[in-house]
């Protein structure tokens, strides 16, 4: 019955198509073959699902060209079964040619009776298959929706910190008692938010099964020989409780003697020392099995894990969660946005890189923000590549068109925003497309710069449904979220990095410095943008008010 509606339904943008879809892959599992007939895997059925409307405006804008071929793959008509079947067919065969194998990709979505599902997807390194993992998630209780689980609550706490940074605004604390009464609410929020992701990763991914999808951990079973190995390979090296008998001083004394500079874990608590140095301790555990792997090989391999969430779940901070905790871990609107930059690099991951002699930047353009300006103007020219490359920026004014598209469209480059919001008021979605429009020479320029925006909410998304409403009661999404980290990944942008809620300027400050100093100062360069987001996040005060937004 569910095939029958498919093949009467509209694209998978739809409401009801995104329903049937979810509906089926539900009733599916993994891998089935039903009447006779080769069907989809519920994995790709899920994909379909998730960011239908991102990809055909990809592809609209991209006109005729091979990467407008990748966004339309998983876009067929459903009436079409068999050549529907045979470009899903091909989708898949190039994601597995081009994506390394430690990256994992990871497809959640809520179905329309309430339940979730995650599926993952991974090349293999021991079969010429890919590895296909799905699990279904329920409520606790039967009457129960997944959103109302896990979505409403969240809603409500941002909900919450957004009144207050509101009162604040209104009324800034002074007196002693008024600024203790202010950090004593923030903090309540913080242990909210960090309360609920403990809370949800306990209740609903802490089965084996579900954590083996979601955070692509083995089962004891399947695992016992590594384990074996890694007793042979470091018999003398703790585990992570025995680390935590250790002092402060001698956990970054240890830090110090695995590489790492005083930098990169000056501000870190107790706790994230312990999981930074059990991580480290692992990475090079990992080295020697591979026959003394160098350093920057070692981080080329870190696992990936890039989250691709449905409209309802891509406001829940995943990244946050603990098991994800010092880990990288990012997320894309679909599938194709990551096969399509695969494809534009062609193998060579050096075409991923930043040069940091290519940075622009844009601080405090509407010239109302002169704490944030200090802190941050002070914090880049401290900076030795500031000093050595000479980096372009505008400070306190608007910049130009050309600026702008200079910055965003220079090879290797990194473009940096610290203002309200985002770009949209001096540079948006109407500009970043007429990007991808072709020159006088017939070439689209596009994006080449990684975009770092740090303004309150700057990569939020929203549907034009709730727009402005602080409904927390679950609605259909007639129109999926849109935002402006869309629009420049849509434009070909390799990585954006944005707050999914309002934050507060001096500690989002102190993130965004942090980013910056572990992504171009530490250890040459060599962490990836998202390893450096996570780690960056001890960096707050509060972890999870702030450190959780982006």
């Amino acid at each position: 019955y569910f095939y029958s509606a498919l093949s009467l339904s509209g694209p998978s943008s739809t409401v009801l198509t995104r329903n049937i879809l979810r509906s089926l892959a539900l009733v599916l599992g993994p891998e089935r073959e039903s009447g006779g007939e080769k069907e989809t895997s519920s994995n790709t059925l899920v994909h379909t699902s998730i960011g239908s409307s991102y990809r055909i405006g990809t592809a609209r804008c991209l006109g005729n060209s091979s990467a407008q071929e990748i966004f339309d793959l998983l876009d067929t008509p459903f009436g079409a079964n068999e050549e529907r079947f045979r470009k899903a067919e091909s989708f898949f065969a190039h994601l597995d040619e081009c994506s390394p194998q430690s990256w994992r990709y990871v497809g959640t979505c809520l179905c329309p009776t309430g339940e979730m599902i995650v599926c993952s997807w991974q090349r293999s390194k021991t079969s010429a298959s890919p590895s296909i993992k799905t699990a279904c998630i329920f409520p606790l209780c039967e009457d129960q929706r997944f959103y109302d689980a896990i979505v409403a609550p969240l809603d409500q706490i941002v909900k919450t910190a957004k009144e207050h940074t509101e009162e604040t605004k209104e009324h800034a604390p002074e007196s002693r008692d008024e600024v203790h009464q202010w950090w004593k609410t923030r903090r309540e929020i913080d242990n909210n938010l960090e309360s609920l992701l403990s809370n949800v990763e306990e209740l609903y991914f802490s089965d084996s099964c579900i954590r083996s999808v979601l955070f692509g951990e083995t089962s004891s079973a399947v695992n016992l020989s590594s384990k074996f190995a890694d007793v042979a390979i470091k018999p003398n090296e703790p585990k992570t409780d025995e680390l935590r008998e250790l002092k402060v001083i001698e956990l970054k004394e240890r830090l110090s003697e695995l590489g790492m500079t005083a930098k990169d874990f000056r501000n870190l608590r107790k706790a994230d020392l312990v999981n930074l140095l059990a991580s480290r301790l692992a990475s090079r555990s990992e080295g020697r099995q591979g026959g003394g792997m160098k350093e920057s090989e070692e981080r080329s391999k870190l696992p990936t894990t890039i989250l691709v969430l449905d409209e309802h779940l891509q406001r829940f901070p995943f990244e946050s969660l603990p098991s994800f905790h010092n880990k990288s871990v990012c997320r894309i609107p679909s599938l194709p946005f990551a096969l399509a930059k695969l494809k534009e690099i062609g193998g060579d991951d050096t075409l991923l890189s930043v040069n940091p002699d290519r940075t622009s930047y844009v601080l405090d353009p509407e010239g109302n923000l002169p704490a944030t300006r200090a802190r941050i103007d002070k914090s880049l020219h401290g900076m030795p590549t500031f000093q050595e490359s000479m980096w372009e920026g505008v400070v306190g004014e608007i910049p130009s068109k050309e600026f702008m598209v200079h910055g965003l469209t220079q090879d290797h480059g990194l473009f940096l925003y610290y203002g309200h919001g985002d770009t949209k008021k001096f540079f948006g979605n109407s500009d970043l497309q007429q990007l991808l429009e072709p020159d006088v020479n017939g070439v689209a320029r596009r994006l080449h710069s990684s975009v770092i925006l740090m303004g309150c909410s700057s990569g939020k998304l929203e549907s034009a449904i709730k727009e402005g409403s602080d409904e927390l009661q679950e609605q259909f999404l007639h129109y999926l979220p849109e935002g402006m980290v869309i629009s420049y990944l849509s434009a070909g942008a390799p990585c954006v990095v944005g707050n999914l809620w309002d934050v507060t300027d001096i500690e989002i400050d102190r993130f965004a410095i942090k980013t910056l100093d572990l992504f171009l100062e530490s250890d040459g360069g060599q962490k990836s943008l998202s390893e450096c987001v996570s780690l960056a996040r001890s960096a707050c005060q509060l972890r999870y008010a702030t450190g959780a937004a982006p």
